[in-house]
């Protein structure tokens, strides 16, 4: 995080904060995207697939979903520094909600390959 947030502007951290030059952002229980892979976990092991396909992907549907909540993180850092009068709206009601979506359409990746294994090597069973 260190490295791509500090590509624009200057930072440091402590614990569990990340201090910017106007603000300091927490990184608390609920910003860490851990709410969002769990519902990504579950969703994916209630799906109908073999075991080779679900870890694959868990796999890539995990680190995808990580990368996307590191994105999140930034654009709420140049929000917060840039913008602020907008922190609390993309904070509590857009990002949040953006991130669900993403979550939503990684699954459907997974699903799309899924079917698209079981057309190329038969059927799930």
């Amino acid at each position: 995080m260190h490295s791509t947030l500090g590509l624009f502007t200057t930072l440091h951290y402590d614990t569990t904060f990340i201090h910017l030059p106007t603000l300091s952002l927490e990184i608390k229980f609920g910003c860490n995207g851990l709410e969002s892979i769990v519902l990504y976990i579950s969703a994916v092991l209630a799906y109908k697939a073999t075991l080779k396909e679900k870890l694959y992907g868990l796999g890539i549907g995990l680190l995808s979903i990580y990368a996307i909540n590191i994105v999140r993180i930034m654009v709420l850092g140049y929000v917060g520094v840039n913008h602020f009068e907008y922190f609390d709206v993309m904070h509590t009601y857009i990002t949040q909600n953006i991130m669900i979506v993403l979550v939503f359409f990684v699954f459907l990746i997974y699903i799309n390959f899924v079917k698209s294994h079981e057309k190329q090597y038969g059927t799930n069973e």
